[in-house]
């Protein structure tokens, strides 16, 4: 075997343990994140504008923090380090949520696990950029997509059959977040073991110090996906208004499962669309996808609910997918622009989630669907120049 199909192979092996890291981890997450919203609202009794509040506060704890380890990563050509103790730190914290019987104690339990994903998430980007296949980007994080959301998909039975069996009671909730620490300890174990680092080469990085800069060829696309994060309604607010319109969580937790589903189908295929067509088209059919989605959870019956879940998950695979990929194919100091693109997002989806807080507990949830449609399609609209360039590479 030549010594660069040898190479070849390796980095294709460390995609898939990353891809498996991610599903154990996601598998964890899914035990926590779908039902936090619920469990504030149902044991906890708060409401909309506190849950906002809380969920601005961690987003942007878990994105604003990511261009340091994005940075350093970059500083010190280090990106396995960085990922022992962010997935270690997200492992151990989410178990805690056991304890928390306030919003203020979710919100510092949730932000520390935040804490964690803000430290290992741009370095791992940046190791699965370097670990893929040249000019096969796209589909390297599609099938990191699709594996995470194997993950997530699990979690989602494992949660929605816990909750069926033993009742939608305060202990169950309790009992769910404190066992999320068994597949978190697994996917530390992957990452420890069978994870390789990989060492920065061909492009070379600037080495410039620690500044904000936003590299002029993922500029655009960058903060368009921004605006998107202001704009769009975002998942926790379409499993709120399920909760409102009256459906048990379990009900809730269905759509979820068949959201993740379709997502998993489809977001291999999207990865190659992206390295066949490119990234900005990918973006805009994402746009259209989010307004479709919002439109249609203006409607009651489970067959809208149902059809707006499954128009977000086409939403959120491509357009996660699809920066990512212009970001790993374009940017020279990969683990700083991942960062620093997190970070952005972070101020972002802050913003979006308050104010869409605000909104919902002022004029009610229609009026910011509403809102959210008419801001996504001018979004879309006044981007579309960005978009159009059809090729990454």
């Amino acid at each position: 075997m030549s010594r660069g199909k040898e190479l070849e192979g390796k980095h294709n092996k460390n995609v898939v343990n990353l891809g498996l890291v991610s599903l154990f981890t996601d598998m964890a997450s899914a035990m926590v994140h779908p039902t936090l919203p619920l469990f504030l609202v149902i044991v906890l009794k708060e409401d909309v504008e506190n849950i906002a509040a809380l969920l601005a506060i961690t987003s942007f704890v878990s994105y604003a923090l990511r261009y340091w380890g994005g940075f350093l990563s970059d500083k010190h050509d280090k990106n396995k380090l960085f990922l022992l103790v962010g997935y270690g730190i997200s492992a151990l914290c989410k178990p805690l949520l056991f304890f928390s019987y306030h919003w203020q104690t979710v919100a510092i339990i949730r932000s520390g696990e935040r804490f964690g994903k803000a430290i290992r998430a741009a370095p791992k980007d940046k190791l699965l950029s370097q670990s893929s296949v040249k000019k096969k980007k796209g589909k390297t994080f599609g099938l990191h997509k699709t594996l995470d959301l194997i993950g997530e998909f699990s979690g989602l039975v494992i949660t929605a059959l816990v909750l069926y069996i033993f009742s939608e009671t305060e202990s169950t909730f309790r009992n769910l977040f404190l066992f999320s620490l068994v597949p978190g300890l697994i996917a530390m174990v992957i990452l420890a073991v069978k994870v390789e680092d990989v060492k920065s080469a061909g492009q070379k990085s600037s080495k410039r110090g620690f500044k904000f800069h936003i590299e002029p060829s993922i500029k655009g696309p960058v903060v368009i996906f921004c605006l998107l994060s202001i704009v769009m309604a975002q998942e926790a607010f379409y499993l709120l208004k399920a909760n409102e319109l009256g459906y048990s969580v379990s009900t809730i937790l269905i759509f979820l499962i068949v959201m993740r589903a379709s997502q998993v189908l489809i977001t291999a295929k999207i990865g190659s669309f992206i390295d066949k067509f490119g990234s900005r088209i990918a973006l805009l059919v994402a746009c259209l996808s989010g307004v479709f989605g919002m439109s249609v959870l203006l409607g009651s019956q489970w067959y809208h609910l149902l059809f707006a879940f499954l128009l977000f998950g086409l939403f959120d695979s491509i357009a996660i997918t699809s920066i990512r990929t212009i970001i790993g194919e374009l940017a020279v100091d990969k683990g700083s622009s991942f960062g620093l693109f997190y970070f952005l997002y972070a101020i972002c989806s802050a913003i979006g989630l308050f104010t869409a807080g605000l909104i919902w507990e002022t004029f009610g949830s229609d009026m910011l669907i509403l809102l959210s449609i008419a801001a996504t399609g001018f979004v879309a609209i006044s981007g579309f120049r960005v978009f159009l360039p059809c090729k990454t590479n």
